[in-house]
């Protein structure tokens, strides 16, 4: 035999070792358990096949079959599927605790640095730590309101620049002015300078980075689900993790070690910023279990998070009024009266800007932040509506499906935001009909930022510009890319025609 013989003889026995290690972990005798409705599994990949290349509608479409509360076996991992407000209630909020965890996922770990940041790490002391630094050092109503400035400040930037560019009726690069605003304000807000000024190569880099981190976290990568051959990384996703995970490491050193070297002496900073407390609370023992690692992975976490769910609903939202335009004309009505057109909307203004908050609403609603949230997993078995759900079970909660669910939403696929005109129903994680920031201990921990940046950012573009398509005849295309995050596919260009007089811009 000659050597390609035995190399493809070796190969088949490779694979045929794999083949039978999968198929004894998927159909391994268990004790009988009362598992909820399932579809049926295919040999190896069990229900991988159902995903499709946009999962959330996928499992949508097979949660009409097969009901609200699913399972599914994922590769070797079970999984169970929640597409419905009550049902995930009883998860998020009954067996909070038992679903606070996290599924080791490649990505994950990662871009993470092996599970460190606030939003990968497993449920237990290292995540409270963080969690409590974040909100104690970012998200406090004292921290809001010393930063105040800075998102007022990017927000009329993005204005002017957007008034600059929309001579002769042409286009505006809308989705380009977006992310510039949401990134600078999480770049001066955690790092307390603007690392990534719009147009700068490396606030380029930084954006292709954070596409690519969200994009792979939310891939079917077949390592993830069959861990017998993730090394042999069949789709090339670890090849491409760790390139970007490299450049972003590149970014992190620099601004770790420029924080490293400031002399506070001569610093004319006028407080310190998140990267500076990171290292204070490591040198000063008080979490002495912080590595520079366990930094950069929490500092990663705050500017991708920060960055890509702000504009991501911003630019959704914008879309979904171009398309509307009756939206569009009851909230200029409103930001006329309460506003005026002789100043600039401020931030103190968002809380009487009643119709802008429907419409936000409307938008999470339509277009979550997250389709599935952030992956759970369970630390325990327990029974949940009956059903056994055992331990290390991953949980998804299709929050794109419960946003459209026919039985809680009248027309649920028009976009509407009149329905929340007179209904208490919050985004903060206690209505869980509409949870795009998740709930429970795992919510998002930037919840107030996040609504304050997605309201200030579009009453600023509505009170500036009337916007209307390129062409009267030209259909929007709302088509979406699959990730963590869930973006536009085909970034939004717009035609702004001013509406305010020039000497505020």
């Amino acid at each position: 035999m000659d050597i390609s013989g035995y190399a493809a003889s070796a190969l088949g026995l490779v694979l045929l070792f794999i083949l039978s290690k999968s198929v004894l972990v998927l159909y391994q005798p268990q004790k009988k358990l009362n598992l909820p409705p399932s579809p049926p599994a295919w040999p190896f990949v069990g229900h991988l096949h159902l995903l499709g290349k946009l999962p959330h509608q996928s499992l949508t479409q097979v949660a009409q079959k097969y009901g609200p509360l699913m399972f599914l076996r994922l590769g070797s991992v079970p999984t169970v599927v929640v597409s419905n407000g009550a049902i995930g209630r009883e998860f998020l909020k009954t067996y909070d605790q038992v679903f606070a965890s996290r599924p080791k996922m490649m990505a994950a770990k990662i871009f993470s640095y092996n599970y460190q940041g606030v939003a990968w790490s497993e449920y237990g002391p290292y995540w409270r730590d963080v969690r409590k630094i974040c909100q104690s050092e970012l998200f406090t109503p004292a921290r809001m309101e010393a930063s105040k400035h800075i998102r007022t400040e990017e927000a009329y930037y993005m204005a002017k620049y957007i008034w600059d560019s929309c001579e002769g009726n042409n286009a505006v690069d809308v989705h380009s002015q977006i992310y510039g605003f949401s990134r600078c304000i999480i770049a001066r807000m955690v790092l307390n300078r603007n690392y990534f000024s719009s147009n700068s190569k490396e606030a380029l880099n930084f954006k292709e980075i954070v596409n690519e981190y969200f994009h792979l976290i939310g891939v079917t990568n077949l390592g993830d689900f069959n861990p017998y051959i993730g090394w042999l990384d069949i789709q090339g996703y670890q090849k491409r993790m760790k390139a970007a995970k490299k450049r972003m490491d590149s970014i992190m050193d620099r601004i770790i070690q420029e924080h490293q070297e400031k002399n506070p002496e001569v610093s004319t900073d006028a407080s310190p910023d998140f990267v500076d407390v990171l290292l204070s609370t490591r040198s000063n023992g008080h979490y002495q279990h912080l590595s520079i690692d366990n930094i950069k992975a929490v500092v990663v976490d705050m500017l991708a998070a920060g960055t890509d769910t702000s504009a991501a609903t911003i630019e959704w939202a914008l879309s979904e009024i171009l398309i509307n335009p009756w939206v569009q004309e009851k909230a200029k009505e409103e930001l006329d009266h309460v506003v005026g057109r002789e100043r600039k909307v401020e931030e103190a203004d968002l809380p009487q800007l009643k119709y802008l908050q429907c419409v936000v609403k409307e938008t999470f609603r339509l277009h979550p932040v997250a389709p599935f949230l952030v992956p759970h997993e369970s630390t325990q078995a327990v029974q949940v509506t009956d059903y056994d759900i055992p331990a290390k079970t991953r949980l998804l909660v299709n929050a794109w499906a419960m946003g459209r669910d026919p039985s809680t939403w009248e027309k649920a696929l028009e976009f509407s935001p009149e329905r929340f005109l007179n209904s208490n129903i919050d985004v903060r994680g206690h209505d869980f009909e509409l949870i795009p920031f998740g709930s429970g201990r795992r919510a998002c921990p930037g919840i107030s930022l996040g609504l304050t940046l997605v309201q200030l950012g579009l009453a600023v573009l509505l009170q500036s510009f009337e916007w209307s398509l390129p062409s009267s005849h030209e259909n929007l295309d709302m088509s979406e890319v699959f990730g963590l995050t869930l973006p536009k596919a085909v970034p939004l260009r717009s035609i702004a025609t001013p509406r305010l007089p020039h000497h505020l811009y």
